[in-house]
């Protein structure tokens, strides 16, 4: 029989995704490595379907679901439509029973702060204080580094302190911790 798509890791119309996403589609049947390819699996924008956005495209061990990445971080707030072609088949040759389309747009808000451990202007934190900041949603990985999130003393503010940074494992908290005293 034909395969089908079960369900898919977002909702269909889904509003926020982040830019850089991971989206699995789970099938009823087996499918055949040969027939997952560019050809068969893409990601074009609503807005010029003719435009083939990059993608990596892989499957899970027991070849049921397919995984889709972009290569680069997508456009915020842009529309885009994944389809799995009827090039998609199973290990028996039987093609998608049809074309199968998932729309969703990137979310174009900036994340927000939230909350701190330490109080603003506070002047009592020790030493070697772990200062936590909180956001509303998850943070890319790479934006978390020693340009961005940035510690320094009131009294020399372009005297950058050292600090080892630490995202969550949700991505939506960042621990500081000052290297030097």
């Amino acid at each position: 029989s034909a395969p089908t798509v079960l369900f898919t890791s977002i909702d269909g119309n889904n509003t926020n995704l982040p830019v850089n996403p991971t989206i699995t589609l789970t099938l009823s049947e087996t499918v055949s490595l040969d027939s997952v390819n560019s050809i068969s699996v893409r990601l074009t924008t609503i807005s010029d379907p003719n435009t083939i956005v990059p993608i990596s495209i892989g499957t899970s061990a027991d070849r049921k679901s397919i995984s889709v990445k972009p290569v680069a971080n997508l456009v915020k707030e842009t529309a885009y439509l994944l389809t799995l072609t009827t090039g998609v088949t199973d290990v028996a040759g039987n093609p998608l029973a049809a074309p199968y389309q998932l729309g969703f747009t990137t979310d174009g808000t900036p994340p927000s702060l939230t909350g701190s451990s330490v109080p603003n202007n506070s002047n009592s934190l020790g030493l070697k204080p772990t200062i936590t900041f909180s956001f509303d949603e998850a943070l890319a990985g790479s934006s978390v580094n020693a340009t961005s999130v940035i510690l320094s003393s009131v009294d020399d503010p372009n005297n950058p302190i050292p600090i080892k940074l630490t995202l969550s494992n949700d991505r939506k908290s960042i621990a500081v911790n000052p290297l030097a005293n």
